[in-house]
C-alpha cells in the first residue's frame, strides 16, 4: 500500500493544528514525522484503553485508514469508531479525508477531530 494518503493527512493536521496538539494514530512513525505533533499509538489497544488515552491525554485528532489499517484494529474498535462517527455531534467528527481515487469515493485515510463537548465524551 501507498503511504501517500497518510502523508496528505499528516500534512493537513500539521497545517490545521497547534504545535501543542496531539494525534492518535496507528501510523505512529508516519504521523509523528508529517504532523510534527505528539502521537499516541492505539493499534494494539482495546476500546477501554483508547477511551483512557482520550481522557488522559486529550488528543485533538484520531486518524486511521479504513483500507490499510483495519487488520490492525480490534473488531470492537472498528465498530465503535464507525458507529459514533455517524452522528454529527459525536465524539469523532470527520474533518479530513485523503482519497484513493480521483472521484473521491474511497477514503484511504480519515482524520477525525475529537469532540470533547459530545455526550460520548461525557460518558467515557
Amino acid at each position: 500500500p501507498s503511504y501517500k494518503e497518510v502523508q496528505e493527512a499528516g500534512l493537513w493536521i500539521k497545517e490545521n493544528s497547534q504545535k501543542s496538539d496531539s494525534v492518535m494514530s496507528i501510523s505512529y512513525s508516519e504521523m509523528t514525522f508529517y504532523t510534527e505533533r505528539k502521537v499516541y499509538a492505539y493499534g494494539n489497544k482495546n476500546v477501554s484503553e483508547i477511551k483512557d488515552i482520550i481522557k488522559t491525554n486529550n488528543p485533538e485528532f484520531i486518524a486511521f485508514s479504513p483500507v490499510y489499517e483495519t487488520h490492525m484494529l480490534n473488531k470492537d474498535i472498528l465498530a465503535w469508531v464507525q458507529e459514533i462517527a455517524q452522528d454529527q455531534n459525536s465524539l469523532f467528527m470527520p474533518v479530513y479525508a485523503a482519497y484513493l481515487d480521483e472521484a473521491k469515493t474511497q477514503a484511504g485515510f480519515i482524520v477525525f477531530k475529537i469532540n470533547y463537548d459530545s455526550e460520548e465524551f461525557k460518558s467515557l
